[in-house]
């Protein structure tokens, strides 16, 4: 009885597992499609070779991460994208091109939010809720009351984008 009732488990795990990661997909894929509604051209960042290999080392999406951005529950997805139809690596055209594309799972629903010029455009990760912050720009400390996204400029500094309700508020937390 055990052994049924641990593989049950198991089962139970795996089966939770794909959820998520089908749930994951379909974000995805919803959220490029709500992107391509809003925006004539674009495409997914381009990255350096420095930064492919570092993401790669740390298990790392340089371009796409999750989190729950607006506090509901809900898993949602953050994307580095151009809005050009081909990414480019020149520095700073990549900059000024550049902008993070936040999409809220409202089911059956996705929310788009569009964050131009971020602060830096090299990669992005997640910023845990409950994370500890110093502001560089205010000069004050905090913690993120909501998983934010943090792009990296890298090697040299970031910045978090935090949902407040209405739209993203930056905080410069690396320098």
């Amino acid at each position: 009885m055990r052994s049924v009732l641990s593989h049950f488990i198991v089962l139970m795990l795996v089966c939770q597992a794909g959820s998520v990661q089908a749930q994951k997909g379909g974000l995805e894929v919803a959220c490029k499609a709500q992107i391509t509604k809003q925006l004539r051209e674009w495409s997914v960042t381009s990255v350096t070779v420095d930064v492919a290999e570092w993401t790669k080392s740390h298990r790392r999406n340089p371009t796409l991460v999750h989190g729950d951005f607006d506090g509901d529950g809900h898993l949602d997805i953050a994307l580095l994208i151009q809005n050009r139809l081909k990414p480019v690596l020149d520095y700073s055209e990549r900059a000024y091109s550049s902008l993070i594309a936040v999409c809220f799972s409202r089911p059956p629903a996705v929310i788009l939010h569009l964050i131009d010029k971020p602060y830096c455009s090299d990669f992005i990760e997640r910023a845990p809720k409950g994370q500890r912050y110093y502001d560089f720009e205010t000069e004050k400390t905090g913690t993120y009351p909501l998983d934010g996204v943090r792009t990296i400029c890298f090697e040299k500094a970031s910045a978090t984008y935090v949902y407040d309700g209405a739209g993203f508020r930056r905080i410069v937390d690396g320098d």
